[in-house]
């Protein structure tokens, strides 16, 4: 992606509310914690507590992600905002492409 494909301001706008998003809708400490003080007894079963949480998250980052890529900056340069997850590592990222148009 080219370094001028969305200005600093822009980008800082995107990220500002992709963190305000994960901050709102991050796991609590509650679910955290009972999974993590279950664990033993359960044999690591407790740790699923947070799945209904981090599935909340998944979803609103997903609505916030159709939103911004429908910004019309984006749009207009063609970038495309993505949210990645691979299950078998419990790893997520996001991913910034930029269509390109022939």
């Amino acid at each position: 992606m080219s370094l001028l494909a969305v200005s600093r301001r822009e980008f800082k706008f995107c990220v500002d509310v992709l963190n305000q998003t994960v901050e709102d809708y991050f796991p609590c400490l509650p679910c955290y914690g009972c999974g993590y003080l279950w664990c033993f007894t359960t044999c690591g079963l407790s740790l699923c507590f947070s799945e209904p949480c981090t599935k909340q998250l998944s979803d609103n980052m997903d609505l916030v992600l159709r939103r911004l890529n429908n910004r019309e900056e984006l749009l207009y340069r063609g970038v495309v905002w993505s949210l990645k997850r691979c299950q078998r590592t419990h790893t997520s990222w996001i991913e910034i492409a930029q269509l390109v148009y022939e």
